[in-house]
């Protein structure tokens, strides 16, 4: 079989990376986004399953991963809950403001024996174990937001404004088209004159 990796995420034929990712955590509970994929092509044709933009979120006691699919029959599958995630038999450590989970065991979960259809009918079980799950999460703290020392001039005023910002973690900004298409791209601000109803060019 061949694993192809979809940018950003990157594969080293053991481990898919999925590095630009994004979330928020309060009070326990946490959903962390990513984007990227990964596509398995084998078996003369008959394989052929993308899985893509994955979300690791947690409500209360129960950890999920949350996927985009297209299984090998050609049907798409967003947001599948596809696997448990048992965070208490995992290795978490904290240092600072990064936390690591290494080794967290991941079992298929009933919605998720759809990803591996195989003419219908589900090639794996309810249960079954899955590779397990590692990350790495740098948590900043409170929200991000953009404050300006002055908002409103009067007509011929010239004034000096400063721009703050706060709460923004410039690498999980991926930019859309190139240079910097897939890749972080940081974060900028615009200040100027736009109509009610102006909107970016496409």
């Amino acid at each position: 079989s061949t694993t192809t990796a979809i940018a950003p995420a990157t594969d080293d034929a053991a481990i898919t990376t999925f590095a630009n990712a994004s979330g928020v955590w309060k009070n326990g509970d946490f959903s962390i986004s990513a984007v990227g994929g990964v596509n398995f092509t084998g078996h003369g044709g008959i394989l052929n399953l993308t899985i893509s933009d994955p979300t690791l979120k947690r409500t209360g006691d129960s950890t999920q991963l949350l996927v985009d699919v297209v299984d090998s029959d050609g049907f798409t599958h967003d947001d599948l809950a596809i696997a448990d995630v048992d965070l208490d038999a995992a290795t978490i450590t904290k240092s600072g403001d990064t936390i690591n989970i290494a080794d967290a065991p991941t079992t298929l979960t009933e919605d998720g024996t759809v990803a591996f259809n195989n003419g219908g009918a589900p090639m794996y079980a309810a249960g079954s174990p899955l590779s397990p799950l590692n990350a790495t999460l740098n948590v900043i703290d409170g929200n991000p937001q953009v404050t300006l020392s002055q908002s409103e001039l009067l007509l011929g005023e010239t004034a000096t404004i400063t721009v703050s910002g706060s709460g923004f973690d410039p690498a999980t900004v991926s930019g859309t088209r190139p240079p910097l298409a897939n890749k972080p791209a940081g974060t900028y601000v615009v200040l100027g004159y736009f109509a009610e109803n102006w909107r970016p060019s496409a």
